[in-house]
């Protein structure tokens, strides 16, 4: 009897861990938050094709850089490196993802 009990108990266990693991799969692929950190994921590695233009308070445009971009936010300021300097962007500027 008691063997019947423990193999309910280790069969129950196995499903929960099976359907948080199954949940958590369907949330990274199906949900805004779980797509967005993927792609975050993945353009560490490599960056994402991007422009970045900065403008000064007029709304003009000072420089633009474009290209495969790993950008880091920094509270305000972003950073990324372009031909392999870094740059450090501050005031009005916009990402954009192509």
């Amino acid at each position: 009897m008691r063997y019947k009990t423990e193999k309910r108990l280790w069969i129950g266990g196995i499903s929960i861990i099976v359907l948080f693991f199954m949940f958590s799969i369907w949330g990274f692929f199906h949900t805004s938050s779980g797509e967005q950190t993927i792609k975050h994921f993945w353009s560490g590695f490599s960056g994402l094709e991007r422009t970045v233009t900065f403008y000064n308070c007029d709304g003009k445009v000072i420089k633009s850089w474009a290209g495969n971009l790993n950008v880091e936010d920094q509270g305000g300021t972003i950073r990324f490196v372009v031909d392999g300097k870094t740059v450090i962007v501050g005031g009005n500027f916009v990402v954009e993802e192509k």
